[in-house]
């Protein structure tokens, strides 16, 4: 069963989308977390930017759930731009207020 963090509705701000981006997704910290869920929280583009950065060169996590927050399209296109170069993610929910997308 892969590991899974779930940060679901926890009101995440930037700063704590740092710490995540720092800590918990970068592949020499991370070895074993293959779920990340921070949906519901809130965040904003420069969040997803964080976000982004650290999946752009993690080979671990497959399934990131970025769902129902505040990223524009700034923010969706840098995490997209990450996936170019990410081989490991094999699902991604961005699911925004009228729109959703869920890529597999």
């Amino acid at each position: 069963m892969p590991t899974l963090l779930n940060l679901k509705t926890s009101l995440l701000s930037e700063t704590a989308c740092i710490f995540i981006s720092f800590s918990a997704i970068f592949p020499q910290e991370n070895t074993c977390l293959k779920v990340l869920d921070v949906s519901w929280n809130g965040f904003e583009d420069h969040g997803s930017e964080l976000i982004a950065s650290a999946t752009a060169v993690n080979d671990v996590i497959v399934d990131l759930n970025l769902s129902a927050n505040r990223i524009g399209a700034k923010g969706l296109g840098l995490v997209l731009k990450a996936l170019s170069s990410n081989k490991s993610i094999k699902s991604l929910n961005v699911r925004m207020k009228d729109s959703v997308i869920l890529i597999k």
